[in-house]
């Protein structure tokens, strides 16, 4: 304690003591006066806590010193816990950059690869009409324009069936998922995106949606179209042929037999929503829709949706989520009610 002299000074008029006279076993409280020499000592600087337990001077002494050395210890606390705060600040920020870059690189390869796919698909198409273009009048070439381009189309199909196999092993759609919280969640998202937006690339080719009502000859055509924007194995039955729609989440979509599926549906089994605190959060749930269940064209069936056998939904319905319907039930309206039973 460098102020020793400065303590004694203090405190020699309140305990009727010389500076010379006070030692670590002089009594310091012996005055009815103790509180306001602690408030004069306070007023110098020198703080005590607790001071109805000191009682002599070389407990004052300590109990200085110990303030002190508490007043460090938050002070390297506080330094510590600003450093502390200043490193999660920067991590934060540099976590933030690279999911940053992460979604603009993702976003970007996803838009390339769709449009990588009609280029590659176009090649074996263009080197066999330069090879006929040798032999064939070039007529006859424009007459088969319809043929050429069923066979760049299906190049397309087969080249995506290919890319969707690649994505399996990494495919799983969550059941809730704050999105671009992290990198694995901003990974994630980006190859949901992906199988939908493929989706839509291949319904805005001419002539995919014709396939929509594929004979039975060659039925596997609608599933090998539903399987090229899908990562996952699809759980469709055999009874495909009677499904008249392109089920967006046809991965987690499982359709029974003897099922009727109108056109112009909507099954969607995933919603994307914002949360209180300004998070976005993507979830998905499975659809279920059991043996001979009739669903009216133009209707909406939500996500985690289950119909129970030989059920019908009205044309035009709104089935909102999580909606169950039992064995044998009418739906119908927006949202969707239950009408009556067979």
């Amino acid at each position: 304690m460098n102020n020793i002299d400065e303590i004694k000074r203090i405190i020699s008029g309140f305990i009727k003591k010389e500076t010379s006279e006070i030692t670590n076993e002089t009594v310091v409280r012996i005055s009815v006066m103790w509180r306001r020499m602690y408030s004069e000592l306070e007023k110098h600087g020198f703080k005590v806590s607790n001071p109805s337990k000191i009682k002599t001077f070389g407990e004052l002494l300590n109990a200085l010193a110990f303030h002190e050395k508490n007043e460090d210890h938050a002070k390297n606390e506080t330094t510590s816990d600003e450093e502390n705060k200043r490193f999660i600040l920067g991590s934060s920020k540099f976590l933030y950059i690279l999911i940053l870059i992460l979604i603009i690189g993702a976003d970007t390869l996803s838009w390339i690869l769709h449009f990588l796919i009609l280029v590659i698909a176009a090649l074996p198409v263009s080197w066999g009409v330069i090879f006929l273009y040798k032999f064939m009048n070039p007529l006859i070439l424009i007459v088969l324009a319809p043929l050429i381009y069923l066979g760049w189309l299906f190049s397309v199909l087969i080249i995506s069936n290919l890319e969707m196999f690649m994505w399996r092993p990494l495919f799983k759609k969550p059941a809730y998922m704050y999105i671009d919280e992290d990198i694995k969640s901003a990974l994630v998202f980006r190859l949901i995106m992906h199988s939908y937006n493929r989706r839509a690339l291949l319904m805005s080719l001419p002539i995919t949606n014709l396939f929509i009502t594929s004979p039975v000859l060659i039925l596997w055509l609608k599933k090998f179209i539903i399987q090229a924007y899908t990562p996952s194995k699809i759980p469709c039955s055999a009874s495909i042929n009677s499904i008249f729609c392109w089920p967006l989440d046809a991965d987690i979509t499982h359709i029974a037999d003897n099922v009727i599926i109108g056109y112009e549906n909507n099954i969607i089994a995933h919603a994307v929503n914002i949360e209180k605190d300004g998070r976005a959060v993507y979830m998905s749930a499975p659809i279920y829709i059991e043996s001979g269940v009739t669903i009216g064209a133009c209707s909406i069936i939500g996500m985690g949706v289950k119909i129970g056998r030989d059920a019908l939904v009205i044309i035009g319905s709104n089935v909102i989520p999580k909606t169950q319907i039992g064995d044998g039930e009418i739906w119908g309206g927006n949202p969707a009610f239950l009408i009556s039973k067979k």
